[in-house]
């Protein structure tokens, strides 16, 4: 929380750390002296510093970064962290209506960032296994994806050891499909390959993945038994 405030006096891109898939590198992120080939479409979690990682994102790519977010319950509190959030190469849109903002951002060859570590409604999500346990994931990257081609590109901002604002952003190898003609089905494979890939980068500093909402469908939820099989209940 007091990173979130503090940003702006304490972040220094010199101490941010790009690390991760080679290739992902190269076509994402400038290199040689020549601009990024390839936007994408992010996701990433409620991992590290995710506040600050928009911003570096965008300043690391030479490109504009838009987010897309729910807003806040609390309006004066989400202007105070948003007011940090936005930046010149960082645009923000509500994700109630936002689809439009979006196409128009890939359209411009602009990259989007979407949190997915979140349980997802019914009709907003398809099921998905994580650690293990079965969970509902948000079809956004995977409809984004299968519409434009652009690209799905798994990161998180890992807090480096110490207490002197350092990080390393991690970028997945880029997800990617073919379309088929079951649709349902590319929708499904694609939300499973972007929910194995966070889980994957979280594994490896599990404890600094912060979300305590009912992420999976087996807690606490009257459709699942203990072990996570499907009941007959609605």
């Amino acid at each position: 929380l007091i990173e979130i405030f503090k940003a702006d006096q304490k972040f220094d891109l010199a101490k941010v750390k790009l690390t991760g898939d080679p290739e992902t590198i190269r076509r994402c992120f400038p290199h040689d002296g020549k601009p990024a080939e390839q936007n994408f479409i992010l996701i990433t979690a409620h991992y590290g510093n995710w506040e600050m990682a928009g911003g570096a994102m965008a300043q690391l790519t030479g490109v504009t970064l838009v987010s897309l977010m729910r807003p806040f319950s609390n309006p004066m509190v989400g202007e105070m962290i948003l007011k940090n959030r936005r930046t010149p190469v960082h645009e923000v849109l509500d994700k109630s209506g936002g689809i439009r903002g979006v196409m128009k951002a890939l359209r411009s060859h602009k990259n989007i960032a979407l949190l997915i570590d979140q349980h997802a409604a019914t009709n907003e999500g398809v099921e998905t296994t994580f650690f293990g346990q079965p969970c509902r994931t948000h079809t956004s990257p995977a409809l984004l994806h299968l519409k434009t081609g652009i690209p799905i590109m798994p990161e998180l901002t890992r807090r480096l050891p110490g207490d002197r604002f350092e990080f390393e952003m991690e970028v997945g190898p880029l997800i990617e499909c073919q379309p088929t003609a079951d649709t349902e089905n590319d929708i499904k494979v694609l939300s499973q390959k972007c929910t194995a890939a966070l889980e994957t980068m979280i594994r490896k500093d599990p404890e600094q993945w912060l979300w305590a909402h009912r992420r999976w469908l087996n807690i606490n939820r009257k459709h699942y038994d203990a072990q996570g099989k499907k009941q007959n209940k609605a």
